[in-house]
C-alpha cells in the first residue's frame, strides 16, 4: 500500500475495530482480501487506458469507480449468499 494512499487510515481504523471486538485479523488472513482488491482495482484503471483528455479521464474514473461500488457490494452479498447455500445446502431463496 502506498504510504500516501488516503485509505491507510481507514483500513487501520477497521483492523483496530475488529481486534477490540476479539476478531484480530493477522496478515496471512488479509493478504488474500489485499490481493482481490489490487486485481480490483487493476481492472478499474485498465478501463482508463488510452484516454488522453484529463477531464475526460477523471469523469469516466468518477463513474467506473466511485460510483458502482455498492453495485459491487451486493455483487459480493450475492455472491457470498450462494456460496453459503451450495456449502450448507441451503434452498434457494431461503433465509
Amino acid at each position: 500500500m502506498h504510504e500516501s494512499a488516503s485509505a491507510r487510515a481507514a483500513v487501520a481504523e477497521t483492523m483496530t475495530a475488529l481486534r477490540l471486538l476479539g476478531v484480530p485479523l493477522d496478515r496471512h488472513t488479509l493478504l488474500p482480501y489485499a490481493r482481490l482488491a489490487e486485481r480490483t482495482a487493476v481492472l478499474d484503471l485498465d478501463q482508463l487506458d488510452g484516454l488522453t483528455n484529463l477531464l475526460q479521464t477523471a469523469e469516466r474514473a468518477l463513474l467506473l469507480t466511485v460510483l458502482p461500488e455498492p453495485g459491487l457490494m451486493a455483487l459480493r452479498r450475492l455472491a457470498r449468499e450462494n456460496e453459503s447455500a451450495r456449502r450448507h445446502g441451503g434452498a434457494s431463496g431461503a433465509p
